[in-house]
């Protein structure tokens, strides 16, 4: 939990800077400890259509970052790890309340869509206007958008901060950031397909699986023996034979995935045991 989710505009804070950051030359403050300020706001965070950790894609506040001013001064954003609520009673009565509402109270504030975008996740493009590292590639496809730079110049303050990340359409081999101002588009993706009404075109189960993980549209499944979000593969296979969880997840730990769409779900769970030989 961060603090800023239990703090509220017209808090007072005092801001504490740690010594690192105050000597590599962070001080927007005269004070390095104990400056009192006043909440003002929040700062916003984009969550895109992919990877939103099943959010509704849209911009949301970031409880992270806090707009403060010191008496009279001009706001200024600090993050909310460098401030501490003044009065430390309501700080505990807060995060008790937190706590036992599950986070609810301030976590997930919507405020509005995503700023329009000419390209989406996934859009297929050509580069029209400017270089890119790949020598004989003609199209790309647009990895990630970057909202955080909306708005922001780079170094000449003339040039707009790249819009997009782009890597080469079915080869991989990294990704380059570059301007909307760069691009041409050559055809919409799965990510534009599935939210504007046009069905979603998939080379394989596989694919479409992917897809619909990147969307959020699954949820992960408790190990019921543990009670933890890991389990062993034979855990797993049991799990998928039961019908509770669809699949596999990767990384660092053997996870589960369990698809909103069940018939989906259905197809991966017995694409997933047959390739185990546990299949019909």
């Amino acid at each position: 939990m961060a603090i800023g989710e239990v703090l509220k505009i017209g808090d007072v804070v005092v801001i504490n800077i740690p010594d690192d950051n105050w000597s590599w030359g962070f001080k927007p403050v005269k004070k390095q400890k104990g400056t009192l300020a006043k909440v003002l706001g929040f700062g916003e965070i984009c969550y895109s259509r992919i990877q939103n950790f099943g959010r509704k894609p849209g911009v949301y506040v970031n409880h992270a970052w806090l707009n403060v001013k010191v008496g009279r001064g001009e706001p200024f954003p600090i993050s909310s790890s460098f401030v501490d609520l003044k009065d430390k009673d309501q700080y505990v009565r807060r995060v008790k309340k937190f706590r036992k509402n599950g986070g609810l109270d301030n976590a997930n504030v919507w405020l509005r869509d995503l700023p329009e975008m000419k390209f989406w996740e996934g859009d297929i493009v050509k580069v029209v206007n400017g270089r890119h590292p790949w020598e004989g590639i003609e199209f790309f496809k647009i990895s990630q958008i970057e909202y955080g730079y909306l708005g922001q110049m780079r170094n000449d303050g003339v040039t707009p901060m790249p819009e997009y990340s782009l890597e080469p359409e079915g080869k991989g081999g990294g990704r380059v950031s570059i301007n909307e101002s760069q691009l041409e588009l050559v055809a919409r993706g799965n990510v534009w397909k599935h939210f504007n009404g046009v069905k979603p075109v998939f080379k394989d189960l596989n694919e479409e699986a992917e897809f619909f993980i990147l969307l959020g549209k699954t949820r992960e499944v408790r190990n019921p023996i543990s009670g933890l979000y890991s389990w062993t593969k034979d855990e797993i296979l049991k799990a998928i034979q039961d019908g509770t969880v669809d699949g596999f997840t990767g990384g660092s730990r053997i996870g589960t995935v369990l698809f909103n769409d069940r018939d989906l779900g259905k197809r991966v769970a017995e694409a997933t045991l047959k390739g185990f030989g546990l299949g019909a």
